[in-house]
This record gives C-alpha cells, structure tokens and sequence, in this order.
C-alpha cells in the first residue's frame, strides 16, 4: 500500500493522494448532517413515547485483560510472523 501511496506522490504530488477529498466531504457533510439530526429526533421522540431516559449511556466498565488471557496478544502474533520472516 505504501508503494501506491509513493507512486502516486511521484506522478501526482504531494496532493495526488487527498484528490478528491474536498468534492467528498461536500456531497457526504450534508447527507451525515440530515441523518445524524434525524436520529437524533428519532430517537428523542421514541424515548418520550416509551418513557425512557434520554440522557448519556452510563460508561461501560474497563476490561483488563489477565495474564494468561491469549486474546490481547492474538492480533499481534500474526504480525510477528510477517517480521520474523
């Protein structure tokens, strides 16, 4: 992927990679604008229909993982195979 990114810096720029972007964020700024506010008051009236309390989501506890748990250290074993070789 680096490779691309350079290739496309060499034929392009600096700005070669970010082509684009400004026309993106024009068409998606106010579709996520329209769908952000819409849930927004969708979700405020469902929540006085159904009288729940519209406030922030209590914060979910931290997981530690323990010492003999494998799964933190899952995703960077397959990294560690692709440098080791």
């Amino acid at each position: 992927m680096s490779g691309c990114v350079a290739a496309t810096i060499r034929q392009n720029g600096f700005r070669g990679p970010f082509q684009g972007l400004g026309a993106t964020l024009v068409r998606n700024t106010p579709a996520n604008a329209i769908y952000l506010g819409s849930f927004e008051l969708i979700k405020r009236q469902a929540a006085e229909r159904y009288h729940c309390p519209c406030g922030p989501a209590p914060a979910a506890p931290r997981l530690q993982p323990r010492a003999c748990d494998p799964a933190p250290a899952a995703p960077w074993s397959a990294v560690d195979r692709i440098y080791a070789r």
